[in-house]
């Protein structure tokens, strides 16, 4: 894990198939923060760290 996901770690799923998620009980600004960070991720790695689902 990197530490722009270190601090989300709170509001993350345990690992299930290889993949975390946010809970859906985290604050919008939390699932925003997560979701912008997961596409800057990929466009660097060409792979997501979290599963985004919602």
């Amino acid at each position: 894990m990197t530490d722009t996901f270190a601090k989300f770690y709170k509001w993350m799923t345990p690992l299930k198939n290889g993949y975390r998620s946010i809970k859906d009980d985290a604050p919008n600004e939390i699932k925003k923060e997560v979701k912008k960070a997961d596409e800057e991720y990929f466009k660097k790695t060409g792979r997501h760290m979290l599963q985004i689902d919602y």
